[in-house]
Order: C-alpha cells, then structure tokens, then sequence
C-alpha cells in the first residue's frame, strides 16, 4: 500500500485547473467560489505530500530492517 500511495500523480486536467486557479489566486482575481476550491486543492496536495513523506519513511524502515534480519541471519548461519 505505502508503494501505491507514491504512484500517485496529479492528472493533467487537474494541474491545468490548480495552475489557472494559482495564476488568479497571484493577480487576486480569484471569486469566493474559487478561492474556496484552490483552497480546497492547495489542502489536498498538502496532505497527499504528507501521506507520500510517511510512506517512504516506512518503507525506508522497512529495508532497513529487512537489511539488518539478513545480516543477523547470515551471521547466524556462518558460526
């Protein structure tokens, strides 16, 4: 799951609407409705970039301890 959650990408229609809300959001010519849904995205993106932050702190755990039990294993196995 951890390995799926960084595959995630923003799609290309996705982007254009976050760019052209962002380019609006610089010139402060965004509406209520707008500024409501970039803040909405801005949060998103946020929390997806945490989620991706975790995920790859676990699985950097994960190699590193899977390193270390084959270590100790092959210690193990030469005495």
């Amino acid at each position: 799951m951890a390995a799926g959650l960084l595959e995630l990408r923003v799609d290309s229609e996705l982007e254009a609407c976050i760019g052209a809300l962002r380019r609006k959001a610089n010139l402060e010519t965004l509406t209520a409705e707008e500024d409501a849904e970039y803040k909405e995205l801005v949060e998103a993106v946020e929390l997806v970039s945490i989620m991706k932050a975790n995920a790859r702190r676990f699985l950097a755990k994960q190699c590193a301890s899977h390193g270390q039990r084959s270590a100790r294993s092959g210690s193990k196995a030469r005495q």
